[in-house]
């Protein structure tokens, strides 16, 4: 097994899997990044904060056919955003 993907956050991040284990989610606090995972190595990371002036409050995430839906308040928005 090797190591491949490693994130260090000051609280307990939000995390979701897809059931068949094809994509993870976790949201970093402390830079407001969601990162993707695959099995395969793979991974991709996104920057929720985007343009807005502060930082959004994050209620979730949830995994579901290939993408990751984020529930938040943002500056200007409430509600969920999709990153695949």
């Amino acid at each position: 097994m090797e190591l491949a993907w490693n994130i260090s956050t000051s609280d307990i991040p939000f995390m979701d899997m897809n059931p068949d284990g094809s994509l993870s989610a976790v949201v970093d606090w402390e830079r407001v990044y969601l990162y993707l995972v695959r099995p395969d190595s793979k991974s991709a990371a996104f920057d929720v904060r985007g343009e807005d002036p502060v930082k959004p409050v994050i209620a979730g995430v949830i995994v579901k056919g290939g993408r990751a839906y984020v529930i938040a308040s943002y500056a200007d928005f409430a509600g969920v955003r999709v990153y695949s």
